[in-house]
């Protein structure tokens, strides 16, 4: 674990001599959505993955702005004493790394972003407690009212604020099957059941008020 602020994040490190590539998830991915492209990879490259704030099996926080998200990325590569990494970035992650990049030009070998085309900050504009209960879902149980609460509040969200609908829905629409089935196929393997109920409210509710989600 790697302690930042009131969080600790959970990181994984294959080591090794090769190039650094560190994985940055979508917004509520964990670094399992990783596992088949690093070992497609394979050993040429030192991969590197951690869970954000909150996701996976790292800490909650009273903070999961999208600087904070930044400042992790620092903290990632200080504890592992990582130079000039590549960055790849998916969903979520892929505007971090460019904004992280843009910000360190000296300090990274590359950006690889997957479906980054959405408004970086969207997630700070739905209401705070709601993003940290959203986060905190997964210790829930699925039958838990507050899990239809959420669920209907984010909807509504996206509902009242179109521009924001790619950040569902871009990976659907990709014709490139070999990115869409790394990314999406085994996204919710270790997702957990509240996480799971709610992803389907959001998407029922999004479906009854005419929006595609295939």
């Amino acid at each position: 674990m790697v302690p930042v602020e009131d969080s600790a994040l959970a990181v994984a490190d294959t080591g090794g001599p090769g190039r650094p590539v560190v994985y940055l998830n979508g917004s509520y991915a964990s670094q399992s959505t990783w596992r088949r492209v690093t070992a497609e990879l394979g050993g040429e490259w030192r991969h590197i993955t951690y869970d954000e704030r909150a996701r996976g099996r790292s800490k909650k926080s009273s903070d999961y702005s999208f600087e904070a998200c930044v400042r992790d990325v620092d903290a990632v590569l200080e504890a592992r004493g990582v130079d000039r990494p590549v960055l790849v970035g998916w969903s979520y992650g892929a505007m971090l790394a460019l904004h992280w990049a843009t910000r360190n030009p000296d300090r990274v070998a590359g950006v690889v972003m997957v479906d980054g085309g959405y408004p970086w900050d969207y997630l700070a504009t739905v209401e705070g407690d709601g993003i940290k209960l959203n986060l905190r879902a997964g210790e829930l149980e699925p039958d838990d009212p507050r899990v239809e609460e959420v669920a209907t509040a984010l909807a509504e969200h996206f509902i009242a604020n179109p521009s924001l609908l790619p950040a569902l829905t871009g990976l659907q629409d990709r014709d490139d099957g070999a990115v869409r089935h790394e990314m999406l196929s085994h996204h919710g393997e270790d997702q957990k059941p509240a996480w799971a109920r709610m992803t389907a409210l959001i998407e029922a509710r999004l479906r009854s008020a005419g929006i595609e989600i295939p």
